[in-house]
């Protein structure tokens, strides 16, 4: 292999639109091929490969390819110091007059950053923090362009999570936090009104790896932190916005569920949303969106928060009432697409709260016990059933009241839909967070005979008000 690295820099050097994909595909499989090899030509190809990503950045699919040739490099930990020091002066100089660069220009820089920090030692973190934070903090404080701002999440998202508490230390601000508030301010613009939801689509992860990371600094903020997801969760018309949001209360949960009921309790409804209190606006979207949760991950992390709201047993969770099924016209038949829009917005039942999140952790056991089976229920099966899975298809469509080229609009410009869903199989957090350990059969199979062992009655109550598929899948753990 090593002879193949001389025809790959030519390729590179004679690179045009039509031969770039073909050489840069070729060198991210020569490089993962042959380590050794790409360490020591390193140093003669990964020039080559900056130069085909300037020279193309504002063609999306072939600065993504020299992207992933720069990864293929950054994987291996002999590379990274030389390419972290090759590639940082030339971000910086982008990022220090940003007026002079196009925003693609930019979003490129910051997104390269982000790639070549994943896997970075804590010495090539403090060169990039040395090297671009003043800059990537000012432009999440004035910068308009939602592409640029979601890049800017990201960047400050894997420096806190690389360096962890060091972060606090860097930099020419002594206090700790003093730092702590600049992050917040990036973080706050982020929540706040004047932020487009596509500019704010990553800030949910970045609260989470802050929660995570850092939380003897988030602990004492925990109430205003709530009382801004709160504003933006009511504010937000793009749904995975709204699923980014809802998980960090998920976070919250696992960090104390008795806290976070507390903050909610404590906070006002967001004017407008038909709520008598913070804590039923969040729970009423949370368990509307928890069946459109994407990523394994974020499945356990979402599921098992809820797990440990309902066994806080708070009163205040009784007194809820959410959505519940649908209510199905048996006369009608089977609901097809055609049928459900002659027939109007769907209607549903009303239930308790402590009701609905046994509903929705009976749902995802079962939906783990299937897999495990490898059952695939076909399409008619969900259709019968009245599955709420269309109702997500539809709001995706017509948030924010626009029809759907508004909305695949707003897509685009957030990416695009298939990179943001890549971002939510590709978490930060997953790696390092005992949640994604968890066997979610296990737990909640455990947690299902916990609940019946210690209030019989509650859990009669919960299991009454199952489907026959949640209740069999219910009965079935009991047994095991």
């Amino acid at each position: 292999l090593p002879s193949a690295y001389g025809g790959l820099y030519s390729l590179l050097q004679e690179a045009t639109e039509e031969t770039a994909h073909v050489a840069l595909g070729s060198v991210v499989a020569v490089v993962r091929a042959d380590g050794p090899a790409a360490v020591a030509m390193e140093p003669t190809l990964a020039p080559a490969l900056l130069q085909v990503w300037a020279r193309f950045v504002t063609d999306p699919l072939i600065s993504q390819d020299a992207v992933d040739a720069l990864a293929a490099f950054g994987a291996y930990p002999q590379c990274l110091p030389q390419l972290v020091g090759r590639t940082l002066p030339a971000i910086s100089s982008i990022l220090a007059d940003p007026a002079s660069h196009s925003e693609t220009l930019i979003e490129g820089a910051l997104d390269l950053v982000v790639v070549l920090l994943k896997n970075a030692a804590l010495e090539q973190v403090q060169a990039a923090h040395s090297a671009i934070y003043q800059q990537v903090l000012a432009l999440g404080n004035s910068c308009e362009d939602n592409g640029v701002l979601q890049s800017v999440t990201q960047v400050l998202r894997v420096l806190v999570k690389a360096a962890g508490e060091a972060v606090l230390s860097w930099g020419p601000h002594a206090s700790p936090q003093e730092n702590m508030g600049l992050l917040l301010g990036v973080t706050s613009r982020l929540l706040g009104p004047t932020v487009d939801d596509s500019a704010a689509l990553y800030v949910g992860g970045l609260l989470r790896t802050l929660l995570r990371t850092l939380p003897n600094h988030m602990n004492p903020l925990l109430s205003q932190i709530a009382s801004a997801l709160v504003t933006r969760l009511h504010s937000a018309t793009v749904p995975l916005l709204k699923l980014s949001l809802l998980l960090v209360f998920a976070c919250m949960s696992h960090l104390s569920p008795s806290g976070l009921l507390q903050c909610l309790k404590g906070l006002p409804p967001p004017e407008g949303c038909g709520e008598a209190s913070a804590l039923a606006f969040v729970m009423a979207q949370w368990t509307h969106w928890q069946p459109d949760v994407q990523g394994a991950y974020e499945i356990k992390l979402s599921t098992t928060g809820l797990a440990m709201l309902l066994a806080t047993g708070d009163p205040a969770l009784g007194q809820v009432k959410v959505q519940g099924a649908p209510i199905v016209d048996e006369s009608q038949g089977i609901v097809t697409r055609s049928r459900a829009k002659t027939a109007g917005p769907p209607k549903f039942t009303t239930v308790s709260l402590p009701n609905k999140i046994f509903s929705l952790l009976a749902d995802a056991l079962l939906e783990q016990l299937e897999q495990q089976r490898g059952v695939n229920l076909d399409d008619d099966e969900w259709e019968s059933e009245g599955d709420e899975d269309d109702a997500f298809g539809e709001e995706l469509w017509s948030a924010g009241g626009g029809g759907h080229d508004d909305m695949l609009s707003l897509l685009l410009s957030s990416k695009n839909l298939e990179d943001a869903m890549a971002d939510v199989d590709e978490d930060l957090d997953a790696t390092s967070d005992p949640i994604n350990q968890t066997d979610l059969v296990d737990y909640l199979g455990n947690y299902v005979k916990a609940f019946a062992a210690q209030d019989a009655a509650a859990f009669q109550a919960c299991v009454q008000t199952l489907n026959t598929k949640q209740a069999e899948a219910v009965h079935k753990i009991l047994t095991v």
